[in-house]
């Protein structure tokens, strides 16, 4: 069988922190985003695959949420107006859902969200952004939804395959029960299918669906199937496997990742693809009784069987303890995961982040009670988000200041393949200023930079929008200037091991090599080297398309 090697250079090219407009290098001096009057909320972050970003949010400056957006080069120096781009002013409901935002590998920002512009039920709508900021699927973006019916529609995602077509996923409604909707759109917003939504439904209905793309541009969604009519009834945790066509690829009814009691309506599942073709699902719940909650993480393969024992592998068993909020990383060029989670004891008293690598057979590989990163005491973290880097992972979260209050930092940590802390010293605290913070996103970019955006009342107690990135090495601010390698080629000699060379690039301390089967998502770091050429075992075997990324860095 052919295999597509496909193979791309790109530039560090990020500035001295100095630079007007830069990422700050301070904790107490985030960049800010938007301080206009009024609340600016549940932002979202997408990782553009030039080394910028994008960061939007849900704007209520005008009386009503508006969606606004902004976007930073490499430097982390706004390219937009002040404040932002509007890129929606249509009615809006005063109780926000959650959406979504991505890149796609031409530099686009890719949204999705619903408002009430033409149903106080709220319909689903996408908007695709160029770079320059001009609306390329039209000022008012493409009703995904059957606009003016009467369902609510909440909670939409998206994917991007292989191919660069979108997938998305949303909670809609199909014979007055909650069922998951999807539909696939080409690079210019024409539908894939016929007809163009396709639905998961059941008895007594399904929701939160999440979407990952798969192999050969097929995409797995994961959602809670309910196990009655009562808002506190039971929920079983599926996924299902589509081919390009939105056909059904595994079994009738899906896999299920787990199956009993213990999940309420609060856990929202957190999926992650494989890059093999399955994915990973991860979740918390109270089967073992009570309050004593407890993470545990499935691995549906390619195939739909599941690699793991039934109902997943808890990833801590500390007696006493309580395990919440879960999010996973997967080692890169393994299938291992490592999980972070929030830890507490029984009264819920005291706190710290419990993470634990689970190997692709599914065994607990840093003891069975995980690692605790720090002691447990009262103040507590929240939004826990994981980024995998190298052999190991990076974290970054809000910390409680004080116990019951509400003032926060930020603070971020990174851990190697055994699940020692990287950085010294540790954690590297992204924003030090206390003020009520809420709602961070982040994301991981090609250079292994993890940018977070968060609202933050330290000014407006409304809430104004604010930035900050950390480094690989867990500094703060821009990386040293140096060139693009160029003419990146890759030989397989053997049809099996795989070499990639480029030219040398002067002020260059060491080169940095990406890889993905996502050509939208190149973030794995598969090694750092000092020399312009590696040579990566079984490489060719293993992969039926690969796409690499060589970056030049200078420490």
């Amino acid at each position: 069988m052919d295999k597509a090697l496909r193979m791309f250079a790109v530039a560090c090219l990020l500035l001295a922190a100095s630079l007007a407009g830069a990422w700050p290098a301070s904790s107490d001096s985030n960049l800010v985003i938007c301080d206009r009057t009024g609340e600016q909320s549940v932002p979202k972050v997408a990782a553009s695959p030039d080394g910028g970003c994008y960061v939007a949010w849900f704007d209520h400056s005008s009386g009503s949420y508006c969606v606004y957006a902004q976007r930073l080069n490499a430097q982390g120096i706004p390219q937009w107006a002040q404040n932002g781009l509007l890129i929606s002013n249509h009615p809006q409901s005063t109780s926000l859902t959650d959406w979504d935002m991505t890149s796609d590998s031409s530099n686009n920002a890719i949204l999705v969200f619903n408002d009430t512009r033409t149903d106080p039920n709220r319909d689903i709508y996408t908007y695709k952004i160029s770079p320059a900021g001009d609306f390329l699927w039209g000022a008012d973006g493409i009703a995904l939804s059957a606009v003016g019916n009467t369902d609510f529609e909440a909670d939409p995602r998206v994917a991007i395959m292989t191919d660069g077509s979108f997938v998305f996923a949303w909670q809609g409604a199909s014979g007055g029960r909650d069922a998951v909707k999807m539909r696939k759109l080409t690079v210019d917003g024409a539908d894939m299918w016929s007809p163009p939504i396709v639905a998961i439904t059941s008895t007594n209905g399904d929701d939160y669906p999440r979407v990952v793309a798969a192999d050969a541009d097929s995409f797995i969604v994961s959602y809670e199937v309910k196990q009655g009519t009562q808002i506190f009834s039971p929920r079983w945790i599926y996924m299902q496997k589509f081919d390009p066509s939105g056909v059904a690829h595994w079994t009738a009814g899906g896999v299920p990742v787990y199956v009993g009691n213990g999940i309420g309506i609060q856990v929202k599942p957190f999926l992650l693809a494989d890059s093999l073709g399955g994915a990973y699902c991860a979740w918390y719940d109270s089967r073992l009784g009570g309050v004593n909650l407890r993470a545990w993480v499935q691995h549906i393969l390619a195939t739909g069987a599941p690699a793991w024992t039934v109902n997943g592998v808890q990833t801590d068993t500390n007696a006493g303890r309580i395990q919440s909020l879960p999010t996973i990383s997967r080692v890169t060029g393994t299938q291992d995961v490592i999980a972070f989670y929030l830890e507490a004891d029984a009264s819920q008293g005291n706190f710290s982040i419990g993470y634990q690598r689970i190997s692709a057979a599914g065994a607990r590989l840093w003891g069975d009670g995980g690692i605790l990163y720090s002691p447990l005491d009262p103040l507590q973290e929240q939004n826990i988000l994981s980024f995998a880097l190298a052999d190991g992972a990076v974290v970054v979260y809000e910390k409680l200041l004080s116990f019951g209050g509400s003032n926060s930092d930020v603070e971020a940590f990174r851990v190697d393949g055994n699940g020692a802390t990287v950085w010294n010293p540790s954690p590297t605290v992204l924003c030090s200023v206390s003020s009520q913070k809420i709602r961070m996103d982040a994301k991981e970019n090609v250079f292994g930079q993890v940018i977070a955006a968060w609202s933050d009342g330290r000014i407006d107690p409304s809430w104004d929008m604010y930035l900050q990135n950390v480094n690989a090495d867990g500094t703060l601010g821009n990386l040293a200037t140096v060139n693009a390698p160029e003419q990146l080629t890759a030989i397989s000699a053997d049809g099996s091991d795989l070499t990639l060379l480029w030219q040398s690039v002067a002020n260059a301390t060491g080169y940095q090599v990406y890889a993905s089967e996502d050509p939208n998502n190149i973030t794995d770091l598969v090694t750092t080297v000092t020399d312009t050429t590696v040579t990566l075992t079984g490489e060719a075997d293993q992969h039926l398309r690969r796409y690499f990324v060589v970056t030049a860095v200078h420490n």
